[in-house]
């Protein structure tokens, strides 16, 4: 699915080049669902994003802080 950069769901806050939608619903629960390689190797397989389980660390700190 192709989403045009000027679209909400496409918008990044500064701290981190993935979209606040992406971070909130979608690497917070995996953060708190999964260790965090598994979740990384689940988005991979599900959806095909390539999103490292660091990545998923530092948004989960990040909120959960």
């Amino acid at each position: 699915m192709e989403v045009l950069k000027k679209r909400v769901l496409c918008k990044c806050p500064k701290k981190f080049g993935i979209s606040e939608r992406m971070q909130g619903i979608l690497l917070c629960k995996l953060g708190q669902a999964l260790v965090f390689e598994e979740g990384s190797g689940m988005l991979e397989e599900l959806l095909g994003l390539d999103v490292s389980a660091k990545q998923i660390q530092r948004v989960s700190e990040h909120y959960g802080g």
